[in-house]
């Protein structure tokens, strides 16, 4: 085993189980450096990153953030892909290169057919607190079919005003299950639209 590998063994275990925060914080940082000056050991170091980042332990995803904030600032101001750098570290070179080819990106099928990652026109917070018992109980019923959209995973977007089967399905179920509560608690029947 060559002097290179041990010190990032040691490193890594520093990362790991170091007995302060400071520690790894700083071995982290060690990593980065190494992983900066040299290519060749750098996608290694970016592989034994990733089940770091995703620790339990709070104070070892830190420090690995620290290590790829390092590798980060000193990719920089390079002309190199960073995105082909990060990817070896998940997958191969080539799965990577062909994924992130902006040649074979047919920009108006995605248009077309994506749907937005996020979006809000802040309808679902314009609530009035001065409603009738109607229009809670609309309001109530619309809220249920939002959030039944947003757990299903719905084809269309969650803003379209067509129901989905799924929707359909449990609604009912929702409303007997809302009107059980209310004869519990109240003694009282509500019959929900």
């Amino acid at each position: 085993m060559s002097a290179q590998a041990t010190r990032l063994e040691s490193l890594f275990l520093l990362v790991r189980d170091g007995s302060s925060a400071q520690i790894r914080e700083n071995a982290a940082e060690k990593l980065g450096e190494v992983a900066a000056r040299s290519t060749d050991v750098c996608a290694s170091i970016l592989q034994q990153l990733r089940p770091l980042i995703v620790d339990s332990e709070w104070d070892i995803r830190v420090a690995a953030s620290k290590c790829l904030n390092v590798v980060a600032h000193s990719l920089r101001h390079e002309d190199e892909n960073v995105a082909d750098l990060f990817a070896l570290a998940s997958c191969t070179h080539e799965a990577s290169s062909a994924a992130l080819n902006l040649q074979t990106v047919d920009i108006n099928k995605v248009v077309q057919e994506g749907a937005p990652l996020l979006r809000s026109g802040g309808e679902e917070y314009q609530y009035t607190t001065n409603m009738t018992e109607e229009e809670r109980k609309a309001h109530a019923v619309k809220q249920r079919r939002l959030l039944l959209r947003r757990l299903s995973g719905a084809g269309g977007p969650i803003w379209k005003t067509r129901e989905d089967s799924l929707t359909k399905q449990l609604l009912p179920r929702l409303n007997r299950d809302r009107m059980k509560d209310c004869r519990t608690q109240f003694g009282v029947v509500w019959v929900l639209i």
